[in-house]
């Protein structure tokens, strides 16, 4: 008897060993014909394969080869089935990749809603002070401008069109409890990347609607990529555009900005990206021309479930001529810091939750242009 379960058991493990040969050998003929852009006939391999063993690792190159036989449909299908068995980071972050491309090129549409409090939305002076006949008038903020609460609807489309161009649409409603803090923005453009150039061309319109600071500007944008090394990327950008302000024309003129950033990808979940922003504007009214100029550093860390995303940046602007109502010719150095912490832990049907903390301080050498606004905003995130 005991010989008969022995032969059985050798009979088994024979028979597993047997399988799993011929499984390793149906994969990497699959492998072979996506390598020789035959993904249609490698799908057909790794399908039955998939039915047999239900393997993570055939379920993933499965979804590859659909996407690359452009059956978009099944592949996304599959690829979010393996991001919700909860794949090391590194994983879900490729797989986020390919599903944002798949939704790219199909039109994506993002719909979103942000909680937040801010401390000083419209950027308002804490305290400036007024010269008055030999006397100096004090001034605080109004206590209703401060401190204020509301919630800010964003939306955004993409598709990808070809290789080559795309369409970009993104905007956003600030609805506060007071009203003069309220704003709409919209930003729509369409790229271009001439092949074989590693370059980009956008032309695009912005619109800000909110209380004495209106504005709107179409603009062309060029971006050009220089490759370091398979880590680090050069990626300067140059915009230009006729920025016109619908409350004071006396503001509008011509606005340069240029972003000077080198790029770093370490990994597929750590990426760190630090450079040099400037702006040029120029104005009817000379003393609200500048330049402004400074360093910036962006970072985004994917953990197992959270993922943080961190900004810091600096700015000093200096205007070009004598403010007539100070007498003096304004200097201003502005700090910004940000920290937003995505929540994939508390995942569901592919929302996420996150919450953001912003502070935004101004400092400058006439006191009126002083300002600080912290605040911060809880938001609901699609990864999927």
């Amino acid at each position: 008897m005991r010989l008969t379960i022995l032969l059985a058991a050798i009979g088994l493990i024979a028979g597993s060993a047997r399988a799993q040969d011929a499984n390793q050998t149906v994969f990497l003929r699959a492998m072979q014909l996506m390598e020789s852009s035959q993904p249609l006939q490698a799908a057909e391999q790794l399908e039955r394969l998939y039915a047999e063993t239900g393997a993570p690792r055939v379920r993933l190159e499965l979804a590859r080869a659909y996407y690359a036989a452009n059956n978009h449909t099944k592949a996304r299908e599959l690829f979010v089935a393996a991001y919700e068995d909860n794949p090391p980071p590194p994983v879900r972050m490729r797989i986020r990749s390919f599903i944002n491309e798949i939704d790219r090129q199909r039109g994506k549409l993002s719909l979103g809603a942000s909680f937040t409090k801010a401390q000083n939305p419209m950027r308002l002076p804490n305290q400036f002070g007024i010269d008055f006949n030999g006397s100096t008038l004090t001034l605080d903020q109004n206590p209703k401008q401060k401190n204020i609460y509301g919630v800010i609807y964003n939306g955004a489309y993409e598709k990808q069109f070809g290789s080559d161009k795309d369409l970009r649409v993104q905007g956003s409603f600030r609805d506060l409890e007071h009203s003069f803090g309220d704003f709409g923005f919209l930003d729509a453009s369409v790229g271009l990347r001439p092949t074989p150039l590693p370059a980009e061309l956008r032309i695009g319109f912005q619109f800000l609607e909110m209380k004495a600071q209106s504005y709107r500007m179409p603009y062309l944008e060029a971006a050009y990529h220089i490759s370091i090394s398979d880590e680090i990327g050069f990626v300067p950008r140059l915009q230009v555009g006729a920025h016109e302000r619908r409350n004071y024309k006396a503001l509008s003129g011509t606005a340069f900005k240029i972003t000077l950033p080198f790029e770093f990808s370490f990994n597929a979940h750590r990426s760190f990206s630090i450079g040099v922003r400037a702006e040029r504007r120029t104005a009817d009214l000379t003393e609200h021309a500048f330049w402004a100029a400074g360093p910036y550093v962006e970072t985004r860390v994917n953990f197992d479930y959270v993922t943080t995303t961190a900004a810091v940046s600096w700015r000093h602007s200096s205007y070009r001529a004598l403010d007539p109502f100070w007498g003096l010719k304004r200097e201003d150095k502005a700090l910004y810091a940000s920290v937003n912490v995505e929540l994939e832990r508390l995942r569901f049907r592919g929302f996420a939750p996150s919450l953001s903390v912003y502070c935004d301080a101004n400092r400058s050498n006439i006191k009126f242009y002083r300002s600080t606004d912290c605040g911060v905003m809880s938001s609901l995130t699609r990864l999927y």
